[in-house]
């Protein structure tokens, strides 16, 4: 064999050789890095259960009431409720980094209200403050939700806009499915695949019209919503 057959043969098995060791230590890395993060890149279904502290829905506006004898207004009026526990089905993308989405719908347990608290005044002659405990009322709601999901590795963060529908049942009022509008927004953290947990703040308004009153009027409230989320 002459010089330039060798030096070809050394040339072609080196360079055979360091293509071997780099792809042995590409697998290598690509293992140990499977090994050291969870798949987050998920897309699919999610299930989850959660807790909504709101406890009290204000009204934005005076209420009007008339008769023939002239005009009362209820003003400041507040319910107060319990707390309740919820559940929510969304189909979700969310990638390793960067921004995705979650589409579903949630159901909340029935509250009872527990309590109202209110000023009247007649042809604007204040009256002393009321308060009525003891309400046979309670409110359910359900609605559709939408969050843009932004994700930095395994912490995200959520934001979006819910509609919901509620229903009241008692007293003063008997609704029916009434929509409103809502938004959410939190943070959540998945240590593992098939889990995450979210905490977060949801605020919601409705509207609603009371026995004898001249026009609906909007109930809003505030809670933080703690959750825990399973992945399929």
């Amino acid at each position: 064999m002459n010089l330039f057959s060798q030096i070809t043969t050394l040339t072609v098995a080196a360079t055979l050789g360091f293509s071997s060791v780099a792809l042995a230590q590409t697998d290598v890395t690509q293992q140990r890095q499977k090994i050291e993060r969870p798949r987050l890149t998920q897309a699919g279904f999610t299930t989850a259960v959660y807790y909504n502290t709101m406890n009290q829905l204000k009204a934005d506006k005076d209420i009007e009431f008339s008769s023939g004898l002239g005009t009362a207004k209820m003003k400041n009026l507040t319910y107060e409720s319990e707390p309740a526990p919820g559940i929510s089905l969304a189909y979700q993308e969310r990638p390793l980094e960067g921004f995705g989405f979650s589409l579903g719908g949630y159901f909340e347990k029935e509250r009872k209200i527990t309590n109202a608290k209110y000023d009247w005044s007649f042809e604007g002659i204040p009256f002393t403050f009321a308060s009525k405990q003891g309400l046979d009322m309670s409110i359910q709601q359900w609605g559709l939700e939408g969050n843009l999901i932004y994700s930095a590795n395994q912490i995200y963060f959520p934001f979006g806009a819910h509609i919901p529908f509620v229903s009241i049942k008692g007293e003063s009022s008997s609704v029916n499915n009434q929509s409103g509008f809502g938004l959410q927004g939190g943070i959540g953290y998945q240590p593992i695949d098939w889990m995450a947990l979210e905490a977060g703040l949801r605020v919601t308004a409705f509207s609603v019209k009371l026995d004898g009153a001249k026009e609906n009027t909007s109930l809003g409230g505030s809670g933080f919503t703690l959750m825990t989320k399973f992945l399929f």
